[in-house]
């Protein structure tokens, strides 16, 4: 399918337009080629989202804002609505797109799905259905809420890939900080029935073809008791005996085994927020178990990573795994621009020593 014609048929499976208004729009800037919502067939747990906007970057792409995935528990008991915001090519060639799924960081109590929207609209032009998602908060609800909000994302996409587009074997997913740790968390976890929860869709695996963790914690029971009251209470519990039960649940160590996927971590050698070491014994124990692992080092970097060179290197790492072709968009775009050389941190990559103790070091807004 021609992707204009996907790009029709996508809005209207999302009940955003219907299809008639599609085919009839007239050039961006005039009264009547404004979109609308009207009609069309959608999934059972999609309500209607904002306006479909296009990108004022690059007129190949659409981005769709605030589409429900699924239903869940607020702080007070309310049902709310989790979104996601998508980025899609609009023109194909007519074989299902390969997804890429951001989890945004924030230390599990900030940041939301706006922070991933410039990365999914990079990865949209490089042939990918790009998804950002938000999840459920601290203060909204407490560890393992956000996992299971996740896994329900991964479900949505898989339940509906036929009407969106998508290769329900090919989904990837990458995050930084919290991010990194929910992104980790979903690849050791996907034959852990305990992290599914019990949120809509139910029966399609939460499984994923390959994950990149940035600067993500890894081992929660690592960090000093000052740490866990001031910034993980209100995540994973604020006496002793229920921080340490979710402590060792939250953490992706406890669950890795032959079968997990592909897996690219990053950390910064410099990191204050999350050490290093949380890193250095995630690679080792994949590593052990058999994992294809890849670890990169970033040389004078903290905890926030997002030079060209990195935001580049994960591009290929998805493209190697999923069959994109993100890799030159990144190259083109991030790189080889203004943009991409005020990012730009010339740093080295270099391989891990094999082992360091764990420092319990504030993890503050991971």
């Amino acid at each position: 399918m021609k992707r204009s014609a996907y790009a029709i048929v996508l809005l209207s499976v999302l009940g955003l337009v219907s299809v008639d208004a599609m085919a009839q729009r007239k050039p961006p800037g005039s009264e009547a080629g404004k979109m609308t919502a009207s009609g069309g067939r959608r999934p059972k747990v999609v309500e209607k989202p904002e306006t479909p906007v296009e990108n004022e970057d690059d007129d190949s792409i659409m981005v769709l804002r605030d589409i429900v995935y699924s239903t869940a528990q607020g702080k007070d008991g309310e049902s709310i609505g989790l979104k996601l915001d998508v980025a899609f090519p609009k023109t194909t060639n007519g074989k299902p797109l390969p997804v890429v799924v951001y989890i945004h960081g924030g230390g599990y109590k900030t940041g939301s799905k706006s922070d991933g929207l410039e990365l999914i609209k990079l990865f949209a032009q490089g042939k990918y259905f790009a998804v950002s998602i938000d999840y459920r908060l601290s203060d909204v609800a407490p560890f393992p809420a956000a996992i299971y909000d996740c896994k329900a994302a991964i479900r949505f996409l898989r339940a509906n890939s036929k009407d969106l587009g998508i290769d329900s074997n090919r989904i990837g997913v990458f995050g930084h900080s919290a991010g990194g740790h929910l992104s980790a968390l979903l690849a050791v976890s996907s034959n852990d029935r305990a992290f599914e929860g019990n949120l809509a869709p139910k029966s399609e695996s939460s499984a994923v073809k390959c994950v990149v963790d940035v600067s993500g914690p890894i081992d929660f029971l690592a960090f000093n008791e000052e740490t866990r009251k001031r910034t993980l209470a209100a995540w994973l519990g604020t006496d002793k005996e229920t921080y340490e039960k979710n402590a060792e649940a939250a953490s992706p160590l406890t669950y890795i085994d032959s079968e997990d996927p592909p897996i690219l971590i990053i950390h910064g050698v410099d990191d204050k927020i999350v050490p290093i070491e949380h890193a250095i014994k995630f690679n080792k124990a994949l590593k052990e178990a058999g994992v294809k692992a890849r670890f990169f080092v970033k040389d004078n970097s903290g905890h926030m990573i997002n030079d060209a060179d990195t935001l580049t290197m994960i591009s290929h790492f998805m493209d190697k795994h999923l069959r994109g072709a993100a890799g030159a968009v990144f190259e083109d775009k991030v790189r080889n621009t203004e943009f991409g050389k005020n990012l730009m941190n010339e740093d080295s990559q270099k391989e891990p020593p094999a082992s360091q103790p764990v420092v319990p070091v504030d993890p503050g807004d991971s």
